[in-house]
């Protein structure tokens, strides 16, 4: 299963940089080719506190691809921030999760998710660039978890 999830990582690294209009530097393109996702762990719940920093009003009309990256900043890489789960009912709740998923998650692991989550915006056919649809699909799921999820759909574009 590790394998997979590497293959997967490094396809999906590779789809994202042909994607990205290389935006990106080569040293965090080849970072990411080279981690590998961790064991998957029980998912803690997230509490939604009112330190948790909400979308500015600014960023709330654009489109997901065209607002600002985040950058993970966990300490290591054991941190637990992809085993937070997704809350994704709207757009404001989904990006509070992400901020928290960063915040408690090295930048390389969050790059991975952030890479995962436009790549199923983007290429997923059930998808199709519809914000509602990603939402739908991704809501109550861990970071890990869609990781795993785009691993599966990439080894199942190959076949």
């Amino acid at each position: 299963m590790k394998d997979l999830l590497l293959v997967s990582t490094v396809l999906l690294s590779a789809v994202l940089a042909g994607c990205s209009g290389g935006d990106e530097a080569p040293a965090e393109e080849a970072s990411a080719e080279r981690s590998a996702v961790g064991v998957p762990r029980q998912a803690p719940r997230s509490t939604r506190g009112s330190d948790v920093p909400h979308v500015s009003e600014l960023d709330a009309d654009k489109p997901l691809l065209e607002t600002p990256r985040l950058r993970g900043g966990g300490e290591s890489e054991s941190s637990d921030g992809l085993d937070l789960v997704l809350f994704a009912s709207d757009r404001t709740e989904y990006r509070d999760s992400l901020r928290l998923i960063a915040e408690n998650s090295s930048d390389e692991q969050f790059q991975q998710l952030d890479a995962a989550l436009k790549w199923l915006l983007i290429n997923d056919a059930s998808i199709m660039n519809d914000e509602q649809r990603l939402f739908e699909l991704i809501n109550g799921k861990t970071g890990t978890e869609v990781l795993t999820l785009v691993a599966q759909r990439l080894a199942d574009r190959g076949r």
